[in-house]
């Protein structure tokens, strides 16, 4: 499970899919249980549980919960009854093994159903070709939650012509190590997904694909790494794809971070890639390409790649931010950080318009002047994953607002100063020490400067430049800053 940087957007969404799958249609709702030590035969009781979670699926109605005990579950499950939920009893870790089961979609497939919640499962080996994790088809209203799959043939969750999806605080570990698809494959005419606070690593092929109809999907708050291809995909395929958002996600060890295509002719539209942070990738941290095939066009529309940090990248193929698609119109990179990449930006097939401006980077050596600005980033701690500015950073107060997101990738207000700064991170004023976040440390300086000519750290922090001493103005700026 992953409890790193937060973002707001997307919180209403999650909040009503989930009240969704939580207030199902029965009024007489009942709890029952489930244990390998049960038995079918039983009344599902805590003293007498069914022994499979499959009874489970063909019981329930809607309303019902069966909390399933720890153990292991050798079997392959299907549910089709609507507004029932599935979850681990508190603080157990049952898990459905399918290890030398012959496998079909997944190993649990939730179908022509609505109203369903998953939680708290461990969903393990998925041995058989193309056979996933969780896989779903026809949902309409499904939270999954707090499961963890290790170890599938194709994609660890797969959702398929579903609507009003949640996926969140979900581990995905070990997937397509047989076969096709993502990690995370959201496809054919999903509508109105959130794929929130994941953690997906150690697989095959890409992490995140977003792709083949859907549309609608917010990508949030996402912690991928060690995946052999991209981070974060959205790939029209064949079928228009559209209004997609990936926002706050952090990408690093893939081989490179995110992107758009449209590889079958697809259109691919209103896709927003914004407060992500890519580091230490083998090829592009960003692209805007035309993978695929060799005999259709490959059109997108309204792509943009904002606020963005990109560092270590593209020093075995590829750029920074890689553009080479001749049919893609509106690519607009803007406010990004593209530090120690081995090319910081190429564009090696013009697309139909292109918007590159205020990026920063600290060689721009053979780039048009107007894409980039020459400065350094200055991280707090780039060696620990923390790329947070420092007081002195080239990038604060930089940047422009067209487009960029309303809060950074740490859930700040943007701008804290008097414009917006570039990359995934906004400066926080009120931060006196200068380590890159606003903290109890602050103020305790802000107290000892207290109605004095401020001293080295100043604390007089409010307005721009300061007044001269320390007062009510930068204490009240001090708290705005504070975490909310």
């Amino acid at each position: 499970m992953v409890d790193k940087h937060t973002s707001f957007v997307g919180l209403v969404r999650i909040g009503a899919v989930l009240v969704l799958a939580l207030l199902s249609a029965g009024t007489e709702a009942a709890t029952y249980y489930v244990s390998p030590d049960g038995n079918n035969a039983n009344p599902g009781t805590e003293e007498l549980p069914w022994k499979t979670i499959q009874k489970a699926a063909n019981t329930l109605n809607a309303g019902d919960t069966a909390l399933i005990k720890d153990g292991t579950y050798k079997e392959l499950v299907t549910v089709t009854r609507s507004g029932i939920t599935l979850e681990s009893c508190p603080g157990q870790t049952p898990v459905i093994d399918a290890n030398g089961l012959a496998g079909g979609s997944g190993i649990l497939v939730v179908r022509d159903c609505n109203n369903i919640r998953i939680s708290g499962l461990h969903v393990s080996n998925a041995t058989s070709l193309h056979t996933s994790g969780i896989w779903t088809w026809n949902v309409d209203g499904i939270a999954i939650e707090k499961c963890h799959v290790y170890n599938t043939a194709s994609s660890g969750m797969k959702i398929n012509e579903s609507r009003n999806v949640a996926i969140q605080n979900n581990e995905v570990e070990a997937a397509c190590q047989n076969g096709g698809e993502e990690d995370i494959s959201i496809k054919l005419h999903s509508d109105g997904i959130l794929v929130g606070y994941n953690e997906i690593h150690h697989g095959n092929h890409e992490g995140i694909d977003i792709k083949e109809g859907a549309r609608n999907v917010q990508v949030i708050g996402n912690y991928i790494h060690h995946i052999e291809r991209q981070g974060l995909y959205a790939d029209a395929w064949d079928q228009p794809t559209y209004n997609i958002e990936f926002n706050g996600n952090i990408i690093h060890d893939c081989d490179f971070g995110m992107g758009a295509c449209s590889e079958m002719g697809g259109l691919l539209s209103n896709v927003r890639f914004v407060n992500n942070l890519v580091y230490d990738c083998n090829g592009p941290g960003m692209f805007c390409k035309d993978w695929g095939s060799t005999t259709t066009p490959h059109p997108i529309q309204d792509v943009y790649y904002v606020n963005n940090t990109v560092y270590n990248c593209a020093w075995g193929w590829g750029a920074g931010m890689d553009i080479g698609n001749y049919d893609a119109n509106n690519v607009v990179v803007r406010n990004n950080i593209l530090s120690q990449c081995g090319i910081v930006i190429r564009v090696n097939r013009e697309p139909i318009s292109k918007i590159i401006e205020k990026n920063l980077t600290e060689n721009a050596a053979g780039l048009d002047p107007n894409w980039c600005i020459v400065g350094q980033p200055r991280f707090v701690n780039p060696a620990v994953g923390d790329f947070r500015l420092l007081g002195d950073s080239d990038a604060i107060n930089a940047g422009l607002p067209a487009d960029a997101p309303q809060f950074d990738l740490d859930g700040k207000l943007r701008p804290q100063g008097i414009a917006i700064d570039i990359g995934a991170y906004e400066h926080p004023s009120g931060d006196i020490d200068d380590n890159g976040f606003v903290d109890f440390v602050d103020f305790v300086i802000l107290a000892g400067q207290w109605r004095q000519t401020p001293g080295a750290p100043s604390a007089d922090i409010t307005p721009e430049g300061g007044n001269g001493v320390v007062d009510l103005l930068d204490l009240d700026k001090l708290v705005e800053c504070w975490p909310k």
